[in-house]
């Protein structure tokens, strides 16, 4: 987990039905799979764009590193579980507004569903290889 804390993250998205929404599920669950670990990331130096957009890629090609490279400057020791939610609440866009709240729009679009089966295509990933 302390070794690849990017792939982790990245397989947990990979796993998710779709590419927008629960993201602050999966930190919550992330940050007790660190705490779990002895350590913790610090949100609150990343960035949310610079993020999203490894996360994406990590997605996009699972097992290459991407998301951990990006998530490792910013490992550091565990903390609290009662500090959590005031660091991760304060972390700017995790609340759905804004410039970086991007949806692809509804399933049920032709155009949205042929993306999300376009991507799934393209990823092609199992464990193990």
């Amino acid at each position: 987990m302390r070794q690849r804390p990017g792939e982790v993250t990245g397989l947990f998205a990979y796993g998710h039905p779709f590419l927008d929404g629960n993201g602050r599920t999966m930190l919550v669950v992330h940050t007790e799979l660190c705490h779990r670990a002895g350590f913790c990331i610090e949100w609150h130096r990343t960035s949310k764009s610079a993020y999203l957009t490894a996360l994406s890629d990590e997605i996009a090609t699972p097992g290459k590193g991407i998301l951990d490279n990006y998530l490792l400057p910013f490992v550091g020791e565990g903390l609290h579980r009662q500090v959590w939610g005031g660091m991760l609440n304060g972390l700017p866009g995790l609340d759905g507004q804004g410039p970086d709240h991007a949806v692809a729009g509804n399933y049920a679009n032709a155009e949205v569903s042929d993306q999300y089966r376009e991507f799934e295509r393209r990823r092609d990933y199992r464990i193990g290889r």
